[in-house]
């Protein structure tokens, strides 16, 4: 399956898929937001617009979202996301 998924406005850094949910993943971006996307559709479902400058890396575990950016800065989101 090839899909094209549109949403940063910058340099997309890091990609982690759900461990809970093989249909979900984050993307952390240059643009500062770290998205939440479903395959099945085109664009994000959610955006964390917490960093105040480039998110470097993404981690998700069960129902937590990390991320972590040049702004020196650690995230911990949790999510609810379906099974």
């Amino acid at each position: 399956m090839k899909i094209k998924l549109v949403s940063h406005t910058g340099w997309v850094s890091s990609v982690c898929w759900s461990e809970t949910n093989n249909l979900m993943f984050a993307s952390g971006s240059y643009d500062k937001s770290v998205k939440i996307w479903d395959v099945r559709s085109s664009t994000a479902i959610h955006t964390l617009n917490t960093h105040k400058d480039k998110v470097l890396s993404v981690d998700w575990s069960k129902e937590l979202v990390l991320s972590g950016g040049t702004d020196n800065t650690l995230y911990l989101h949790k999510t609810v996301i379906p099974q």
